[in-house]
């Protein structure tokens, strides 16, 4: 558990990391940011996963997500504004 803002949040990023199956494996994988969550607000990400050898591949489709995606990018979460 995290505790954000007061509030106690799951925070699986410490006891569960997504990204150990793909480092055992060889698959390529690639995190992009898609968001906030609109509970805590904070950041949210998918992460791109492909077949091994196709590293070129993966940061073709997020290079694709992120610029289709500006405005996700472009957003200060509200702790970082002024």
């Amino acid at each position: 558990m995290a505790t954000i803002n007061g509030k106690k949040v799951p925070f699986l990023g410490a006891s569960r990391p997504l990204t150990g199956p793909h480092n055992f494996t060889g698959f390529p994988s690639q995190v992009v940011p898609t968001g906030f969550s609109p509970i805590v607000n904070m950041p949210v990400a998918m992460q791109i996963v492909g077949m091994p050898g196709a590293e070129a591949r993966i940061l073709r489709i997020a290079h694709a997500y992120e610029q289709a995606t500006l405005e996700v990018r472009n957003r200060l979460p509200e702790i970082l504004k002024a």
